[in-house]
C-alpha cells in the first residue's frame, strides 16, 4: 500500500518528455517529429493516441 506521502514528488522528471498537438492538418507528420525528438528520454516507452472525434 502507498501512503500519501510516497506521491509527493509526483511531478514531471528531467526524463519525462510529453509532446501534444490537436487540429492540425498534418498531425500525423508533426507528431511522428515531436516523438522522435523525445526518444532519447527516460524509459524506452512512447505511445500515441488518436481520434477523429466520432
Amino acid at each position: 500500500m502507498q501512503f500519501l506521502d510516497d506521491w509527493s514528488d509526483d511531478k514531471p522528471k528531467d526524463e519525462c518528455g510529453v509532446f501534444s498537438i490537436f487540429g492540425h492538418p498534418q498531425a500525423a507528420e508533426l507528431t511522428y517529429l515531436g516523438l522522435r525528438a523525445l526518444q532519447h528520454r527516460g524509459q524506452e516507452s512512447a505511445g500515441i493516441v488518436v481520434s477523429d472525434s466520432e
